[in-house]
């Protein structure tokens, strides 16, 4: 037997054959926005903390199309795609994507609190 584990694939299907170009454009877009997380974190907070009102959003968005694109083309979910696939980008995009998710009730958390710290100061010191 060739292969190490015997349910691998026998032969890769290539995932962007079976995609028309509207698809593949929204493919492109979740990897690309997958991709800059970190880049869209540093710049959420240097730049305002209200940045990452946005985050939390637009990564569910992102990750609701994900799996929406999944579960239409099967292609995509391909068991060991060779590394720098399309379907590679695909199934490492998911990572971020929940990342981003997660960062970002992190942060409406901390905004949260610290919002609600600064109002209860706030009001104690006008009944003093």
């Amino acid at each position: 037997m060739d292969s190490l584990t015997p349910y691998e694939a026998k032969e890769v299907v290539e995932a962007e054959d079976s995609i028309d170009d509207a698809t593949r454009k929204t493919i492109e877009a979740i990897i690309k926005d997958a991709n800059q997380l970190v880049v869209v974190l540093v710049m959420c907070l240097c730049l305002t903390m209200l940045g990452t009102l946005v985050v939390m959003p637009w990564y569910s968005f992102r990750l609701w199309q994900w799996y929406s694109l999944a579960g239409r083309h099967p292609s995509l979910m391909v068991y060991r795609p060779p590394l720098g696939s399309f379907a590679d980008q695909f199934q490492r995009a998911k990572a971020n994507l929940w990342s981003g998710l997660f960062i970002g009730f992190a942060f409406l958390g901390l905004i949260t609190t610290t919002v609600a710290g600064v109002v209860l100061t706030l009001a104690s010191a006008q009944g003093r």
